[in-house]
């Protein structure tokens, strides 16, 4: 049965990354060229993107200097394609063109803007990450797990889900706007005697919410409405730091309602500029608040008398309130200005203003120089200019700053510190090229509920010669976490090959795989896996997300989706290896790849569960999706009920892909069953090539 020869050659969707290409921005003093990304339209706004090299013009303090590198980048425009005459593996394998940080402020999002949000960024993941992409999910407030760059929409969606607004703290008694009402306690905190009059005037009598003390002190506020602030910025800041490194053009979209910089104090927004700045990350605001019908204040009555009437009170909030408006784009303007980004806001569509933002960068221009061998300022200003053309707009960074010393991580130096710090950087290690696939399945006679798949690419590794035997030992680390990053299971294990030389090419083609079966309790959990191969001390690293759903709570419950080819026959060739097995599994990126013009099976189970005792009337479909649109479907078809047993019962199917051209694509399947109104989907992503 296709079931069994599925299981016997299980893959899922792992999360991969690209070959850690450096490319710094920020400069280092063992390092004299200077990188500078740049982003040129012309007055309409449109991207100019055939200018070569001697089309510009840097100044560096003020001061021209000569170019001494240059490249233009483009960025695919539609998920999933590639250049002509390049294979799809290749393709994916190169570093990043754009790596992506979405960062989202819960800590100054109302519930509607995260709503919004949150619509916003399921329509990014679902239709806009291309190949050439890798993406992290942050907050300014709370771990996602996603903080680390990837290509895995699993992953990704599940961050988004986790998102939850914080931002509670400046809740007030009367129905006025949280940023208005952080706007007034923090200029009547630094001495405006007007804010001050108004705010006494509206908390006469009322009691705060910050340690139960007095709410006419408006400094009561003030460390609430700067520590908010300075969460946020110290989030930014420390993510544009773990960018430094990273590759292609790197930037930052920012989600936030805005915040107020403080009554005269601005250092806090400085130093974000400053480290995006340094790390070559260009910020593009998102002002989510959208579009706004004029304030109605609903003021409660105090002991002073009903001021909702009083027309002295209500003009002065209009005011504030006007200048809160304002002044909270004042800080994400700067971000974006300063960065090289720009600012969106007054809109109530965030996928528009996504869209912009990532198309601003479809097409840019890296830009090097040498410094001088007399230059020791730590901070030098940046014009780059279009020669003829002063109508072009170039957004680059405004500045660059000269970092000396040693870096942040250096002093890693056993290999197992070396291996922990591997696993979390933002990058995944890549001198062994792994994947790996956390799914979840259960069925009769096996007390796990998750399989976690770890592929070693056999050319990767280096086989040494002994006795006639070519060998190869690595240690396969494993860490699972649940969403808080309190550590569940953790897993080490040393895999030795011993292979004839008449199989070492099949061996070097097929890689390896190490397979194992968990049992988790319902919840997310996020692996992560380290490869360290004895003797090298070389790594690789990545991760995966899985969901084990709570079955007594949850009616229509689906296993993950699998894909695969008929499992591969070794043929008698001598493979001896310990805790690992040899199979053709082709992966990059986290993308199954199958070669084209063959038709490849599917399946999936149907679990069983106490709100499900009737399975009659369950039918499904399998589509095709490309590009974030259905290219392909199998239409409606009832449930095949014979496969079942005890736990669930088994849904198998056909891919025909000799209709489909090379490129990434998604394989959905959806279930559902009209008479309970039940519905339930999965979905997996592959590649032809």
């Amino acid at each position: 049965m296709i079931i069994q020869a599925f299981c016997a050659a299980i893959l899922f969707l792992f999360s991969g990354q690209t070959a850690n290409a450096r490319s710094d921005q920020t400069i280092r003093a063992k390092t004299e060229l200077v990188e500078l990304r740049a982003v040129v339209t012309d007055d309409f706004g449109k991207l100019v993107v055939d200018l070569k090299k001697d089309d510009f013009e840097l100044l560096v303090d003020k001061k021209r200097q000569p170019i001494d590198f240059f490249s233009s980048i483009q960025v695919e425009s539609g998920k999933g394609k590639k250049p002509a005459g390049k294979s799809l593996d290749v393709h994916l394998r190169e570093a990043p063109a754009r790596t992506i940080t979405l960062l989202v402020d819960n800590l100054h999002l109302s519930f509607r803007s995260l709503v919004y949000t949150k619509q916003a960024l399921r329509r990014f993941v679902d239709e806009k990450i291309t190949a050439q992409d890798a993406v992290s999910l942050v907050a300014s407030a709370g771990s996602l797990g996603t903080e680390q760059f990837t290509r895995d929409h699993l992953a990704l969606r599940y961050g988004i889900e986790r998102i939850s607004p914080m931002g509670t703290g400046l809740a007030n008694p009367f129905q006025i706007p949280a940023n208005v009402w952080a706007y007034i306690a923090d200029t009547a905190g630094w001495g405006d005697p007007d804010a001050r009059a108004l705010w006494q005037t509206l908390t006469v009598g009322v009691q705060s919410r910050h340690q139960g003390t007095d709410g006419t002190n408006p400094r009561v506020y003030v460390p609430l409405v700067s520590y908010l602030r300075n969460s946020t910025l110290t989030t930014l800041k420390d993510m544009a730091a773990r960018m430094a490194a990273l590759p292609g053009q790197r930037i930052m979209i920012f989600f936030s309602d805005g915040f107020t910089s403080g009554y005269g104090q601005t250092g806090e927004l400085e130093q974000a500029i400053g480290s995006a700045v340094r790390a070559g990350v260009a910020i593009y605001s998102i002002c989510t608040d959208g579009l706004q019908p004029p304030i109605h204040f609903d003021i409660p009555s105090t002991r002073n008398g009903d001021t909702r009437t009083d027309p002295t009170i209500l003009a002065s909030l209009q005011k504030y309130a006007s200048e809160a408006d304002q002044e909270k784009l004042n800080g994400i303007h700067a971000l974006a200005s300063d960065t090289g980004g720009q600012l969106y806001h007054s809109t109530n569509d965030i996928s528009k203003a996504i869209n912009k933002a990532l198309d601003a960068n479809q097409s840019y221009y890296v830009l090097g120089y040498y410094l001088s061998d007399g230059s020791d300022e730590p901070c030098h200003h940046v014009a780059i200019k279009v020669k003829g053309h002063p109508e072009h707009a170039v957004r680059a960074p405004k500045s660059f700053f000269v970092e000396t010393g040693r870096t942040a991580g250096e002093a890693a130096e056993t290999p197992v510190q070396r291996m922990i710090q591997a696993i979390w950087n933002p990058l995944p290690s890549t001198d062994i090229n792994i994947s790996l696939s956390a799914d979840y399945l259960e069925s009769d006679n096996d007390p796990g509920k998750v399989t976690l798949t770890v592929l070693v690419d056999g050319s990767s590794l280096r086989f040494r010669e002994e006795n006639g035997y070519h060998l190869s030992d690595f240690e396969v680390v494993e860490w699972i976490f649940d969403p808080y990053d309190k550590k569940i299971q953790n897993y080490a294990d040393l895999v030795q090959a011993r292979i004839v030389p008449q199989t070492l090419a099949s061996a070097r083609q097929n890689g390896f795989r190490v397979i194992r079966r968990v049992d988790l309790n319902p919840g997310i959990y996020q692996t992560r896996i380290g490869v360290r191969e004895i003797g090298t001390n070389r790594m690789g690293t990545t991760s995966a997300w899985v969901q084990v759903p709570d079955l007594a709570h949850t009616a229509l419950v689906l296993s993950s989706l699998m894909i695969s080819e008929a499992p591969l026959k070794d043929g008698g060739a001598e493979f001896t290896l310990k805790n690992a097995s040899v199979g053709r599994l082709r992966m990059s990126q986290g993308i199954r790849l199958f070669p084209p013009g063959a038709v490849y099976g599917y399946f999936f189970r149907i679990q069983k569960t106490p709100a499900l005792p009737d399975v009659s009337g369950l039918e499904y479909q399998a589509e095709i999706i490309e590009a974030g649109k259905p290219a392909a479907s199998s239409g409606w078809a009832r449930v095949p009920t014979g496969k079942q047993d005890a736990k669930g019962f088994t849904v198998d199917g056909l891919i025909d892909g000799t209709k489909l051209s090379c490129g990434v694509y998604e394989l959905r399947v959806t279930v559902r069953q009209a008479a309970s109104k039940l519905t339930a989907q999965r979905s997996v992503i592959f590649g032809i090539d």
